[in-house]
């Protein structure tokens, strides 16, 4: 097994932990908030856009913060079944029922058109393969945004290469060594 692989498990049994507890969830999304508000003031969308998240997990801080910060409507994808249930009582629990949607769903097959900004979750799989999937499928209008680890982390985790159908627009590192990297689709 990677190290990838295994930080990415961690991550699932933290979150199906934390989110039994009020408290702990709410820390949890309280120690995202300004690293994701920050991360999300690099994109610049129009107040009607629609935000898609591909792997929410259980606990779907980013869809939650960004709920609460901008007038965008999310939508959250998880292929866990569990992961997906837990999060609709979250995102209930925190009154944004009718701004955010989570969906059982798989990043190779989810209907990507119509939204302004794709987010991929670092901890989704398999990422290189969802990645390519959005570069053959989404148009230029579309921003994406691709978390990955910062460049010193590469020797643990392993490389995550862009495709080159992309343009880099933006780079946000944030303080927990998540590499945001904002992109668009190359126009043909």
């Amino acid at each position: 097994m990677n190290s990838r692989y295994l930080h990415n498990r961690l991550i699932r049994v933290v979150e199906k932990v934390l989110e039994g507890s009020k408290l702990l969830t709410d820390l949890y999304i309280r120690f995202f908030r300004n690293m994701t508000v920050d991360e999300f003031s690099k994109v610049f969308l129009p107040e009607d856009a629609r935000v898609l998240i591909i792997g929410c997990g259980s606990i779907p801080h980013t869809a939650v913060i960004v709920a609460k910060e901008k007038p965008w409507k999310v939508v959250c994808v998880d292929r866990d079944k569990d992961a997906v249930q837990r999060a609709r009582v979250l995102v209930e629990r925190y009154g944004l029922s009718d701004r955010v949607s989570v969906v059982e769903g798989n990043g190779l097959t989810f209907d990507l058109s119509g939204y302004e900004l794709v987010v991929l979750a670092h901890g989704i799989e398999p990422k290189d393969k969802i990645l390519k999937r959005i570069a053959e499928e989404i148009d230029s209008r579309t921003t994406i945004l691709f978390r990955t680890t910062w460049d010193f982390l590469d020797s643990v985790y392993g490389n995550e290469e862009i495709p080159s159908r992309f343009d880099v627009v933006a780079v946000f590192k944030r303080p927990d060594f998540i590499k945001s990297v904002f992109m668009r689709k190359k126009m043909d």
